[in-house]
């Protein structure tokens, strides 16, 4: 995979993360808009991160 479509399928998991989190913290935890979207934002960010290690390790392996 190229490093400009690797970004891109991180952005894209990236975005689809904020989405998701954004309504379960929304109506799940019945928060305002704005405190759902900063704390989606940091939530979706965990399992990005989490994506590219376990990718990095996966492919560093011999």
């Amino acid at each position: 995979m190229t490093g400009w479509r690797k970004a891109g399928v991180v952005v894209a998991a990236y975005g689809a993360g904020v989405v998701l989190f954004l309504g379960l913290k929304h109506w799940l935890d019945e928060l305002p808009w704005p405190q759902a979207a900063l704390e989606a934002s940091v939530w979706a960010l965990v399992p990005t991160v989490a994506g590219l290690v376990a990718g990095w390790v996966q492919r560093e392996r011999p």
